[in-house]
């Protein structure tokens, strides 16, 4: 695969798809999408929250300190 290629792909996790249907794509569709090809739910919203700028990768919440 080409740089330009590389440009014009959006990648979910193991979801690849055009950059112009991604941004067509509700976030529902895309976790639809990644659910169809064995990504649990709980999963498939953060990677798409990650990909589309709503959350920070990382720990999902803060743990305590150990004593």
């Amino acid at each position: 695969m080409n740089h330009l290629e590389m440009d014009s792909l959006q990648r979910f996790g193991r979801l690849e798809l055009g950059r112009e249907e991604a941004e067509k794509l509700s976030t529902a569709a895309i976790v639809d999408r990644l659910i169809a090809i064995g990504t649990s739910r709980l999963t498939a919203e953060r990677i798409v929250a990650i990909e589309r700028g709503g959350a920070e990768p990382g720990r999902a919440r803060n743990h305590g300190l150990r004593r």
